[in-house]
């Protein structure tokens, strides 16, 4: 279900109990099926994007799985009422939350590999990317392509914000028929 919250200026509020219920029952009747048609599209992306976010392939790892919590977030205002689909996972930036953008490894990622002392000056001598010599005789690390590279893009645009584009797409004409139901005086 989506979380909805009440927005005025500035000030933005997240919903829930009675208030979110009367809320949503003073939207169903002023907007109907039009929000329920986007709703059902934006939980429809957002579950697959919850799905494929730490899938292989993807080459992203899972850190601390905030990135991948997708979320559908309905906001209303006394202008409009929005649906949008995005990852929770935020950070501070000069103190103000700013969405984290999680993205697939690049075509030249490099990962660390455990390398014997002889190999890692080898390496170093070639002209080859290594990592800090290690202070002790196990840890000399090379840098060798990662198995795992990818294109580079972000996720959220990736798996929200293309699929989305495409899901509009297909329930525009529903969309539509709400409207003109709506519009028309009809229920």
């Amino acid at each position: 279900m989506a979380i909805t919250r009440y927005s005025d200026g500035n000030a933005t509020v997240t919903l829930d109990g009675a208030l979110e219920a009367f809320v949503r029952k003073a939207l169903d009747a002023a907007a109907g099926e039009t929000v329920r048609i986007m709703e059902a599209a934006a939980e429809e992306v957002a579950a697959k994007a919850r799905a494929d976010w730490y899938a292989p392939g993807t080459g992203v790892t899972k850190g601390t799985g905030q990135s991948g919590d997708i979320q559908v977030v309905t906001t209303v205002s006394d202008t409009d009422v929005r649906v949008s689909v995005g990852s929770t996972d935020t950070t501070l930036i000069s103190g103000k939350p700013r969405a984290v953008l999680i993205h697939r490894r690049g075509r030249l990622s490099l990962d660390p590999k455990l390398v014997s002392r002889d190999e890692w000056w080898r390496w170093k001598k070639a002209g080859k990317p290594v990592g800090k010599p290690g202070s002790t005789g196990d840890d000399w690390t090379i840098l060798v392509p990662s198995d795992i590279a990818s294109d580079g893009k972000y996720l959220v645009a990736e798996l929200v914000r293309k699929p989305m584009r495409a899901q509009i797409k297909v329930i525009t004409p529903a969309l539509a028929k709400a409207l003109t139901t709506k519009i028309g005086g009809g229920s």
